[in-house]
Formats: structure tokens, C-alpha cells, sequence
């Protein structure tokens, strides 16, 4: 049961890291070392 309440936010976050993220400018302060 949490799987399902776990999953659309888990897809919401592959859908902004392969299709927004990397249209947008860099904005982590800590560029070296800042988590995909």
C-alpha cells in the first residue's frame, strides 16, 4: 500500500530531472557536489 502512495512522486521526479531539469539554468549554490 505505501508503494502506491510512493509511486506518482517518484515519477514526478524522473519526469523533472530527464525533461525540465536540464533546460533550466544551474541554481544549487553547492554545484560540485549537489544531488541529481
Amino acid at each position: 500500500m505505501k508503494k502506491l502512495l510512493i509511486a506518482p512522486f517518484l515519477f514526478l521526479i524522473k519526469v523533472y530531472q530527464t525533461l525540465i531539469s536540464p533546460i533550466t539554468p544551474a541554481t544549487c549554490r553547492y554545484q560540485p557536489t549537489c544531488s541529481h
